[in-house]
């Protein structure tokens, strides 16, 4: 993808610097002159071009200082930058974000930097080096501009080169947020009697609202003013329910909800509502703040002192002295600081406003902020209903979630709705869990031009939820538990073995019969509450056209009630230690042009398949364009930062992250995003049949990765060493094309890696080897010889170190215990586990794959010892006979790569590891897949 064929993609910006240029100085606030940048940074007067040529403004004097369409160049002369400027005036007060795209022309030699100026001074810089030429993304936050403020592009040569070329592309958009100081108030006060007019105001409202959908009033507006409500339980909160055609004019109008803090507005059983102009704030906060005192970091205590205003209260709206909360830091400017600081202890001292948690504080200095939010309900609920808009409206706090909606044929819409912490206060966060938490409606929502941050989970959580089989009845008779009732006559299911989620068939539901005795209920779930598998209460009674025989706990998917159809454009997701964006199993939607900035993740793709969970179902047939990633895990560890990446397919099925053979997940495209220093991998992708990722630009990956060497969790969650840009686990027919990295400290072996079992890869035209075999996916959980070819055994040292043996004389190991294959009874050694294996001073451990295919054989893998003993000896033997060894002494990773050929079908490849000297000490890490040729 060209530069020039890049867009930022609002289509309601307030500017564009393409779509503005004109013949004309001034048309709609744009300006195309000049300035001087002296060498210390200061820009000095700013000087209009007079003269234009086709579609390029220039200086009589230097041919080469112009401005274009999309382009601008800059010269050095007199021990500074002649630079040419583009410059908007704003026409109005207020916040604007800058978003677009840069570049350095290919033609600019040097290190480039890429300058915004506020009214003359720096506001925001980028430097791009001088072998970086690919585009980048920004998003810049230019707070409380006055009227009339000058907001200056300039682009300057950091090596004086005499002619520097740029790219840049520019819109502007209006934002609401406004700059943060700790002696702002903490948000509008009210007396007593204030607050009790308000709860009567409030109650009158609710019927008045109701009353004006009786009688078919199209619109009907709410005075401006404050209306008060308890947010308690159901029903004790305010409820809009069976309103129907009624758009509902709410500007100047917020809903305050007090203690209990659980549940917000209830909009239930509705249809075409329309919500404008509404805010919805908390009082008392449910969350408090305190100033960070003192830090003892090797004891991993923080101590600070509460803010004015900002006491502790649980969600009763009773003072706390102590407790568990959820920690979030910010800086002495309010800007926040990413750390996943989850369940902290905290504890007042004494009887004076001091309090102490026991949490570390990477990145906090004393003078800092901290925030500890509660988690309860949600702020806005919308239930079981159908295309509801909330337009332009603002939520400010809640104890949980922003807003969540389930159920009902769905299609609801949010467009320009603002959720974060109240603009014009010294309130540091928001929300107390996600953001927006959608599920199981028919239709999934449209979320457009939204604002979410300051929160203390996922900014959006997209799902339905899985079956499970609680009960064989018959030949075609099931019990089946679920959430919202999503089996339908007519409509045909999945089945999903909830362990190795491998596909058991498909059946076509005949009859369906809710079942509502509570007693009959409790018995079937009798066996999945056992499994700690029940999720829900309800229970269905299910005839199928067929039967399949399955198994008490297998998953369903009903291809129903998953938020199909989902579209999220144009948001802004910022400033959160968890994911912006975790799709649970939508199918259908799109994600486009949003920016998702300094959170911990970013494009998510995760299910939840075990458990009382179950969130799913299996998404297909999702796009993603287009979206700028800056910033994201930029809190990862370093011991899990491999994980820590921007675009992310994983599977959590029953017994942790491991990786399975499946490909549940079908038909994904990744298209022009941009991915700025991802912590760990940038792309990962595993379990998913039908992929194309093009044209996506990936800048300085592993940005946070501290590689401590190939330790048992990569097995668990990739297999191989994910040390490559782009990698794609078990993963079938992906197309990878036309994508760009920036990788100057060289952190990604390669632009594209397979992992486990991948198949049909094709990269920029070029087919990749196919995996058949490998350790991860090919071991048995449940401890079975021989699963998926592979076979665990020992063989003497003696006939190993010949280099040649006899294929029987290979021993199985007889004693599984949970995790691995040792010898026998007397000795764990030696031992074979998904990972790691051990050697005895007497015999060496195998891993034997007896081979399926015929041909060539190229082997792949990864060996590491943990330093400590004498070493250890990798051997390759294919039936009996020596093909390849490898020595491993120090703690370090090396690469196993050879090439087999004439294997037969049945031929037996050993994978030898044997003691140099004494077994102390070598335990060693292993992974190994095996390739075979594209067509072969």
């Amino acid at each position: 993808m060209r530069f020039r064929d890049r867009v930022v993609g609002f289509d309601d910006a307030i500017a564009d610097s393409t779509l503005d240029f004109s013949a004309v100085q001034s048309h709609r606030g744009w300006h195309y002159g000049v300035a001087h940048i002296t060498d210390d940074g200061r820009m000095e007067p700013f000087t209009p071009f007079e003269n234009r040529r086709a579609d390029v403004w220039m200086t009589p004097k230097y041919r080469q200082l112009q401005l274009g369409r999309d382009s601008q160049t800059a010269i050095w002369k007199d021990g500074g930058c002649l630079a040419a400027v583009r410059r908007w005036t704003a026409d109005r007060v207020g916040s604007v974000r800058l978003v677009g795209w840069l570049a350095k022309a290919v033609s600019t030699r040097g290190a480039v930097s890429f300058r915004i100026y506020r009214d003359g001074q720096l506001a925001w810089s980028r430097t791009l080096a001088e072998d970086d030429y690919i585009p980048h993304a920004y998003d810049v936050l230019l707070v409380d501009l006055p009227k009339l403020a000058d907001i200056d592009l300039v682009a300057v040569s950091e090596s004086k080169e005499a002619v520097v070329k740029v790219d840049w592309k520019l819109q502007i958009v209006s934002e609401t947020c406004t700059a943060w100081r700790p002696d702002l108030p903490i948000g509008p006060q009210f007396t007593d009697s204030q607050k009790q007019t308000q709860r009567e105001a409030g109650k009158e409202l609710l019927l008045q609202i109701k009353r004006a959908s009786d009688q078919k009033i199209k619109t009907f507006h709410i005075p401006a003013g404050d209306y008060r409500y308890r947010a308690g339980w159901d029903p004790d909160c305010p409820i809009i329910e069976g309103v129907h055609d009624l758009q509902i004019e709410a500007s100047g109008a917020t809903f305050w909800m007090e203690p209990p803090l659980i549940w917000g507005l209830l909009v239930r059983k509705c249809q075409n509502l329309t919500f404008r102009g509404l805010t919805i704030d908390f009082d008392p906060l449910p969350f408090f703040q305190a100033r960070v005192l003192h830090i003892d970091a090797p004891n991993e205590r923080v101590t600070a002192e509460i803010m004015p205003g900002h006491e502790p209260r649980n969600a009763d709206g009773i003072p706390e002295d102590n407790g568990q909360r959820v920690i979030l830091f910010f800086h002495q400017d309010g800007s926040f600081i990413n750390n996943y600081l989850l369940g902290k202890s905290w504890h007042r001292i004494g009887h004076n406003n001091r309090i102490e948690f026991e949490t570390p504080a990477p990145g906090v200095s004393v003078g800092d902020y901290l925030a500890a939010p509660i988690r309860t309900g949600a702020a806005l609920r919308t239930i079981e209903c159908e295309s509801i808009v909330y337009e332009d409206c603002n939520i400010y706090a809640s104890g949980g979630m922003m807003a969540m909606e389930g159920g009902g044929a769905g299609g609801n819409v949010y467009r320009r709705l603002h959720g974060v912490r109240r603009p014009g206060t010294n309130r540091l966060h928001a929300f107390g869990a996600d953001g927006f938490h959608m599920t199981a409606t028919e239709k999934g929502p449209t979320i457009d031009r939204c604002e979410v941050a300051h929160l203390a989970d996922d900014h959006i959580n997209l799902h339905g939820f899985f079956g499970i089989v609680a009960q064989r009845v018959s030949a075609h008779q099931y019990y089946f538990a679920a959430s919202y009732g999503p089996f339908k006559t007519k409509k045909k299911m999945d089945f999903w073995d909830w362990r190795s989620v491998e596909h058991l068939g498909a059946a076509t539901v005949i009859r369906t019969r809710r079942v509502t005795d509570s007693v009959q209920s409790e018995q079937v779930l009798s066996e999945l509450k056992r499994m700690e598998h029940a999720h829900s209460s309800e229970v269905w009674e299910v005839t199928m056209d067929r039967d399949l025989d399955l198994p008490v706990g297998t998953l369903i998917d009903t291809h129903s009630l998953n938020c199909e159809g989902f579209v999220v454009r144009n948001c802004w997701f910022h400033d959160c230690f968890n994911r912006p964006f975790l799709l649970n199993g939508a199918s259908g939607g799109l994600v486009e042009y949003n920016t998702f900035q300094n959170v911990m993740h970013g494009l998510e793709i995760h299910y939840e398949t075990w458990g009382p969970m179950t969130e799913g179902q299996f998404a297909n047939d999702n796009r993603f364009i287009n979206n700028r990633m800056l910033g994201c895990s930029t809190g990862a560890a370093a011991s899990d930062a491999y994980l820590q990446g921007a675009v992310m397919s994983v599977m959590v099925p029953s017994g942790g992250n491991y990786l399975r053979r499946s490909t549940p997940i079908r038909n994904m495209l990744f298209k022009g995003n941009y991915i700025e220093t991802p912590g760990g991998v940038p792309i990962y992708i595993t379990n998913m049949d039908g992929l194309i990722v093009k044209d996506n630009i990936i800048d300085r990956p592993f940005h946070a990765a501290d590689w401590k060497g190939f330790g048992s969790a990569f097995a668990t969650t990739c297999g191989d060493l994910p040390d490559a840009s782009i990698f794609l686990g078990v993963v079938k027919n992906a197309r990878i094309e036309g994508n760009l990295v920036y990788d100057p400290d060289h952190k990604a072996g390669a632009m594209v890696k397979t992992g486990p079992l991948a198949s049909g890869v094709v990269v920029d035209g070029k087919h990749q080897w196919d995996c058949v075999a490998d350790f991860v996916t090919g071991w048995s959980h449940d401890g079975i010889q021989g699963l998926n070819g592979w076979w665990y055994g020992m063989l003497g040292n003696r006939e190993v170190r010949s280099g040649r043996y006899r294929t029987d004389s290979f021993t199985v190991m007889r004693r599984y215990e949970p995790g691995r294959w040792v010898a026998g009874v007397e000795s764990p050694y030696p031992h074979a586990a998904i990972m790691s294996v051990h050697p005895s001073d007497k015999q060496a451990a195998v891993k034997r794959w007896v081979s399926t295919v015929s041909g060539r054989l190229r082997v792949e893998g990864t060996v590491q010892n943990n330093g400590l003993g004498d070493g250890v000896r990798l051997s390759v033997f294919v039936d009996g006979i020596r093909k390849w060894e490898l020595e491993a002494k120090d703690d370090k990773p090396h690469p196993l790569l050879c090439e087999l050929s004439a294997i037969r079908v049945g031929s037996a490849v050993d994978f030898v590891l044997d003691s140099i000297g004494s077994m102390d000490n070598d335990s060693t890490q292993l992974y190994i897949k095996l390739m075979v040729p594209p067509y072969s």
